[in-house]
């Protein structure tokens, strides 16, 4: 069934429900037009609601806008609380809550829709086309357009250089999820916690009672180099027993910064058994273990420590343990040496020239995976160890050279976890005349290549930022080729007879190719005319012989 149809004496078209669905709102709004401004041309619509359930997980909003002056309607939809929240705006919230709660009063509903689509949405003639990146006029087609405002969880850090009231300025107007809990920022530092560096914001939480006289402080806690974020909350009583007691001066409410600090430099990580951090407030209420409670026998070191310490092989030393990222795994990779060629050589070791390759000490590679807990080991012999790096490992020097020159080889290694297989398995993809086989085997080939690819190359380098003012844009048709077409002058604010850059755009092959004309050029194809350039947008541009501008 057709969703709008017409009604006697010349109403506007009533939009009919669709399965499942209800009519809740209905009436006429003043929506604005192509602008967000407030002072600009409004359209005169017709809006009709419909909700298809009363559930906030399922809640979804189907609005179809009637406007009387192209004779034609645009849907637009809302899907669940949430998204309705991010259309209502930060400063509105409480019509969103109100009608949550009363959703079949018309009172609520009304003052609910009148403001989304008199505040928050707008009309704009046309459809969205992505290959042209804008609205395309099509008939009598239009889009309505909400403003939606983005919704931050209360751990929101940002401004990172605004604290007090300064950040509570700064994040009036944001829409965040329980701001209310948000708390007032107080201290932001890099702090040191158990050898790791992190940035740590703290925050003073709402009291719960309104007598409290000792605030509940939180700490989030970040690390750049692996973006872990961990979280931690200093109740009242930690707080004022790592504050110094009732009588400290950082308890006073001018201190807070101060009162953050000293307790963020307490703080500690605790490491469960499977590796997995946690931030945690030292004091005498609190667990002060390291770790969880362990079987005896056991130790409470990390999962990573216990892997290394019990990769050991028989008769072979360690010499280098680190992690590192191989064909998109995170693996530990420890590499081993025989015990012999290690201790009972100098620091630079001459092999026996005569010595078969076979017989001269390898390397074995033993490669932990922590979150597949698979493992694989493998051995380098002596003689790709020469291809590789030029001589033995043994021969390197022990020190920083030999162990860059053990990560070096580490470069080659290639891990993969077949379906039919019962685990990893790992090899070295070296030819001494192919170094690229490594970096191929992480390449996706499965695509074909396009069929016309860009051939040639610039006699000198231009940066690919050197677009000016706008001159004109337009589709033509160019060798056989539609093609977009848009004119640019060398730099902005600069006039187009200094230099011109043509840029097309072929739909099919989604390529781009830039020309760069001279100065010289462009009086060359205007007959040495210079009043054909006198104008930004003289017609001239748009007369210029394409065909003839190939090879300025």
């Amino acid at each position: 069934m057709d969703p709008i149809r017409s009604v006697c004496g010349g109403a506007a078209p009533i939009c009919l429900a669709r399965g499942g669905e209800r009519n809740i709102f209905h009436g006429a709004i003043s929506i604005r037009k192509n602008d967000w401004e407030e002072h600009q041309l409004a359209c005169d619509t017709v809006v009709t609601v419909f909700s298809t359930s009363a559930l906030d997980d399922e809640l979804c909003l189907r609005a179809a806008v009637y406007y009387s002056k192209l004779g034609a309607y645009a849907e637009v939809s809302i899907k669940g609380f949430e998204d309705l929240r991010q259309v209502v705006g930060a400063l509105n919230q409480s019509l969103a809550h109100e009608w949550r709660r009363q959703p079949e009063s018309d009172g609520t509903a009304e003052a609910l829709f009148n403001f989304i689509f008199h505040e928050r949405a707008m009309i704009v003639v046309g459809k969205w086309n992505g290959d042209c990146d804008g609205y395309v006029e099509n008939g009598r087609d239009f889009t309505v357009v909400l403003k939606r405002s983005r919704l931050y969880s209360s751990f929101k850090q940002t401004p990172v250089h605004l604290s007090g009231e300064k950040d509570t300025q700064a994040n009036a107007n944001r829409l965040i999820d329980g701001a209310d809990r948000r708390g007032k920022k107080v201290f932001r530092c890099a702090v040191n916690i158990s050898s790791t560096l992190f940035q740590m914001t703290g925050y003073e939480l709402p009291p719960e009672k309104s007598l409290d006289a000792t605030p509940s402080l939180r700490f989030i806690a970040y690390d750049p180099k692996t973006q872990l974020q961990l979280v931690a909350v200093a109740q009242p009583d930690a707080v004022l027993e790592l504050g110094g007691g009732q009588h400290s001066p950082w308890m006073a409410k001018d201190k807070r910064e101060v009162l953050a600090g000293i307790i963020a430099r307490a703080l500690r990580l605790k490491v469960a058994h499977d590796g997995s951090p946690t931030l945690v407030v030292p004091w005498s209420g609190e667990n002060l273990a390291l770790a969880d409670e362990v079987q005896p026998g056991e130790t409470t070191r990390p999962r990573r420590d216990k892997v290394l310490k019990f990769a050991k092989r028989k008769g072979l030393s360690k010499l280098e343990v680190f992690s590192t990222r191989v064909t998109g795994f995170e693996v530990i990779i420890t590499v081993f040496g025989k015990t012999d060629a290690i201790s009972s050589v100098p620091a630079v070791v001459v092999d026996d020239d005569d010595a078969d390759d076979d017989e001269r000490p390898p390397l074995t590679f033993n490669l932990y995976c922590p979150k597949l807990t698979e493992s694989v080991d493998i051995d380098l012999p002596y003689s790709m160890q020469k291809m590789m790096t030029g001589w033995s490992i043994f021969q390197i020097p022990k020190g920083e050279a030999r162990s860059s020159a053990i990560r070096r080889t580490a470069r080659f290694l290639c891990v993969s976890l077949p379906p039919s297989s019962k685990g990893l398995q790992a090899e070295f993809l070296f030819k001494a005349q192919k170094p690229w086989l490594v970096s191929y085997s992480e390449l996706d080939t499965s695509d074909c290549p396009r069929s016309q690819r860009p051939r040639g190359q610039p006699l000198i380098f231009v940066p690919a930022d050197t677009d000016g003012d706008l001159i004109t844009s337009k589709g033509i048709s160019l060798g056989g080729l539609k093609v977009l077409l848009s004119v640019y002058t060398k730099e902005r604010g600069r006039p187009g007879r200094e230099g011109l850059v043509f840029e097309i755009y072929n739909q099919e092959t989604s390529a781009t190719a830039t020309l760069h004309v001279s100065s010289q050029h462009l009086l060359r194809q205007a007959s040495r005319r210079q009043s054909a350039f006198a104008g930004r947008r003289s017609a001239t541009w748009n007369n210029l012989p394409l065909d003839q501008t190939s090879t300025p």
